[in-house]
């Protein structure tokens, strides 16, 4: 995070899809469950999941002054997990709560999207600043483009 000009900062990344953390070259990633390509459409496999991670969440979070949770919204793990891991936040008394989102593309289903616009708006008041990266207004025309536009949207905000 120093390239970024962000000293004495740490990223830690959470998911459920082992293929897709196999490819992160991050020091501190942790797979949510045991392997596979994610929870699927399966909501309570990823709650389950994800609830044994939180003792790993917690011991990123002491001592910190700031935590800014990157999701991608329209699954079921990202839907499942921020408003915990905001929550954790909070009682751990994390002063500052930032949550950065991207909101799925329309080609993914209205559902989805709407799931996630949801999702935004329980977690209002556990934030305190949400940034949102909405897929459909991003300027690609493919997935792949659109995923790395989206990822450059992130970092900005980040940096």
């Amino acid at each position: 995070m120093l390239a970024y000009g962000l000293p004495d900062t740490e990223l830690s990344v959470f998911g459920m899809n082992s293929k897709e953390m196999e490819k992160l070259s991050l020091p501190h990633k942790y797979l949510i469950g045991a392997d596979g390509p994610g929870s699927g459409k399966n909501r309570d496999i990823a709650e389950y999941e994800y609830q044994k991670i939180l003792p790993c969440l917690e011991k990123i979070l002491i001592g910190k002054i700031l935590s800014c949770f990157i999701v991608c919204l329209g699954g079921c793990t990202g839907n499942s997990c921020i408003k915990t891991f905001l929550q954790k936040a909070v009682d751990m008394k994390i002063k500052i709560k930032l949550l950065v989102v991207t909101l799925p593309h329309l080609s993914e289903g209205m559902e989805k999207r709407e799931k996630a616009l949801r999702i935004i708006d329980k977690t209002k008041k556990l934030t305190d600043g949400i940034f949102v990266v909405d897929n459909d207004v991003l300027p690609c025309n493919n997935i792949s483009n659109l995923h790395g536009e989206a990822d450059r949207k992130v970092i900005s905000i980040i940096t």
